[in-house]
């Protein structure tokens, strides 16, 4: 179970990922992304938060389309305040 913080961080991130067109998502499948991918950054523990991210993102079924390569990612959550 992943916690309000990890909802919220993945939330604003997958909101700006869809927003600048570097992630599709299955029409209203928004919430269960947020927290497959919550859910995964919970289990990972200390590992690479961009590397846990990728692989997130691409074993998520509601995910379509991922196009961020990992520079680009880290720039997003880098820049995710600034949203």
């Amino acid at each position: 179970m992943s916690s309000p913080f990890l909802m919220n961080f993945v939330a604003g991130l997958v909101d700006r990922m869809v927003a600048e067109r570097a992630l599709e998502l299955r029409p209203g499948s928004f919430d269960r992304v947020v927290r497959f991918v919550a859910g995964r950054l919970a289990g990972e523990g200390l590992k690479s938060l961009v590397s846990t991210l990728t692989h997130a993102f691409q074993e998520c079924e509601d995910v379509l389309e991922y196009y961020p390569d990992d520079g680009a990612l880290k720039d997003m959550i880098t820049h995710l305040r600034s949203w």
